[in-house]
Parts: structure tokens; sequence; C-alpha cells
């Protein structure tokens, strides 16, 4: 992997400069109990610096620059690099951070190898006297470096998690539509602005089978008889119910749902859609009264009647 790869790869992170969190910092004080050291760091190597997201033993720093990092010469290995004693080593015993404060003097750096091959940094631990690691202390410097590895990556799906969510979250506000989720059993875990508009209850009073609390009396034996049947059979649900809010006023809905399915085949959840279909039921009931009342009175009148589609060119008549 080339630099350019490396570096994107760590942005991808989304962690530079970000606070400190606890797991990060339980890491760090781990390897410097371990490994008996009073340094120890998280180094994520950057373009021009190392910045540490964790940071036992150095007080008020929180970077230094590239070029005097003892991190970056581990950048190309899947190895520990061990460094004895620095003011012995070519490498660095003209360093800045040997020749002054810190006055490092002992280093060994895990690094920190993503799943995709990128090597972003180390779990490093850091005495200011010359000393050598045990086969063991080398042994748990790895397993904690894996450790970190596995934060930062957990660190970035969550990230990439709550930001899909929210995005989701937009989206669906914004539907016409009221938009719900539930468990496999259909107690709800999920509603949208426009799904508690239409059953005039809460995100948290439709949580479980709160949501059922609004369906009309008369209605709620069919509405969970169908669901089940639905569920059972792994067809998606589609029915036409009533609901009442605690004002009395009563309105319909049709609520769609489909179910979710695992790798097994079975039903882990449901996702689907309601909407308020209180008016076009009474535009339908006056057109039909319209009608009723249109052929009683031709019937009366014994007046036929016809319609022409101009469009179609079809002839209708009474």
């Amino acid at each position: 992997m080339n630099e350019n790869e490396r570096l994107r790869a760590l942005q991808d992170l989304n962690i530079l400069d970000s606070a400190a969190e606890p797991e990060f910092d339980a890491l760090v004080a781990a390897a410097a109990a371990v490994c008996g050291v009073p340094i120890s760091l998280i180094s994520l190597v950057d373009t021009d610096r190392q910045w540490f997201k964790a940071n036992a033993g150095l007080p008020r720093v929180s970077e230094t620059p590239r070029e005097h990092a003892f991190c970056a010469h581990t950048l190309s290995s899947d190895q520990i690099l061990e460094v004895h004693d620095a003011t012995t080593d070519p490498r660095f015993a003209d360093n800045p951070l040997v020749t002054s404060a810190p006055d490092i003097r002992f280093y060994a750096g895990a690094p920190l190898r993503l799943s995709d091959g990128a090597n972003v940094g180390t779990l490093c631990v850091i005495d200011r006297e010359p000393r050598r690691l045990s086969e063991t202390q080398r042994t748990v410097l790895r397993h904690l470096a894996t450790a970190a590895v596995k934060a930062l990556e957990s660190r970035r799906l969550a990230g990439a998690f709550v930001e899909s969510e929210a995005r989701f979250r937009a989206l669906s506000d914004a539907a016409p539509l009221g938009v719900f989720a539930t468990d496999a059993h259909g107690g709800c875990t999920y509603t949208n602005s426009r799904w508690q508009a239409i059953y005039g209850a809460t995100a948290e009073q439709a949580r479980g089978l709160g949501w059922s609390r609004t369906l009309h009396p008369d209605d709620r034996d069919a509405v969970f008889a169908e669901w089940q049947r639905s569920a059972a059979a792994h067809e998606d649900f589609d029915m036409e119910f009533r609901l009442l809010h605690d004002d009395g006023a009563t309105r319909y809905v049709r609520s769609i749902a489909r179910p979710v399915v695992n790798e097994l085949g079975a039903i882990t959840s449901f996702v689907g859609s309601v909407e308020d279909v209180t008016d076009r039921r009474a535009q339908d009931i006056r057109l039909h009264q319209r009608e009723q009342l249109l052929n009683r009175t031709g019937a009366l009148a014994q007046v036929g009647g016809w319609e022409l589609d101009l469009l179609t060119g079809e002839l209708e008549w009474s």
C-alpha cells in the first residue's frame, strides 16, 4: 500500500484530533503497566505529524513532528520495532526527543495495521532508561495493538452507522407516509414523525405493543389476526382499519408491512408504511352515494343515462 492510500485509510477513520475515549486510554494504561514503563501512546502517523489518540505519561502533549517520530519507522513493517538504547542507535541518537524532553532512551512500538492492510500508527511504550522487553511483554504488546485496531475499526463502523441512521431519519421524517419498524413479534422499534401524527402517539408511546392502543376496539382483533396470519405465511401485511384517537376522532388508515428474514429464512423484523385514507374513503363514499341517488332517481323517472369517454371512445349506459 502506498503512502497516499495509507493516509486515505487514516482519514477514513475520522479520528484525528478527536477527544479522549476511555477504551483507548485503557489500552495505553495496560501497555505501560505490563511493560513497566512510564509512557505509553497510541500514535497515528499523519502527513507531517504523529498525533496521540491516547497518552499515558506525557501530559499536555498531543502530537510531535513526523520527522521526529519513532513510530514513523514502523509503517512498512508488521513487526514490533524495539530500540533498546536510542542514544546508541544511529537512527535516533540525534533525535530531539532523545537529546531533550522527553529524553527517550527505550522505545517499543507495535504497528496498528487495519484489516485493509494500512498501517496507521503504533501502540508504543517508552522509557527514559535503556531496557529490553521480555518475550511475554512483547506478546502482550502485540495483543494490545490488535485490540487497538479493533477499537479503531469498530469506532469507524459505529460512526458510519450513526451517519447512515441520521440520513435515514432525515429522509424518513420528510416522507409523506408514516414509516415504522417492528421486531419479529410486532413490537414497535421505530416510527417517523408522520406515523406519530397519524396514530396520535409519540415514539415512546408506540414502543413495544404501545402502538396497538390506538386501534379502534372493533378492529383490534382483526388487525392482530391478519398480522399473525401474514407472519406465519411470510407474506406482506396489507390492511385498512380504523384508529381511535384520545380526542374521540376516528381515522381510517392503510398499513403495509414487509417481513425481513435472515439467512435461515426466519423473520427478524418488519418494516412498513401507513397512510391516512380517511379523506379518500369519505370521497369514495360520497361518490357512491351520488351514484346510488342518480340510479334511484333515473329508475323512478324511467330515464336512462349514458357516458362517452372521449379519450377511449368507450360508451356506457344505465
